[in-house]
């Protein structure tokens, strides 16, 4: 697999973990909805960035 297409697929990862660092402080403050929805999104990030690693990391 070229490094680029992997690099290009794990964008999303760096992004949402900046966007959930942002976002830590406001969850315990946010309505009950809004903070599920960003406790979902980050636990999706995470997820996404560990299937990159699972990935990305026998073939390093």
């Amino acid at each position: 697999m070229a490094t680029w297409i992997l690099a290009a697929a794990s964008l999303p990862g760096p992004y949402g973990i900046v966007r959930g660092i942002t976002l830590w402080p406001d969850l315990p403050a946010l309505p009950r909805r809004r903070a599920w929805l960003g406790w979902t999104q980050m636990a999706l990030t995470f997820a996404f960035v560990a299937v990159c690693l699972v990935v990305a990391w026998p073939k390093a």
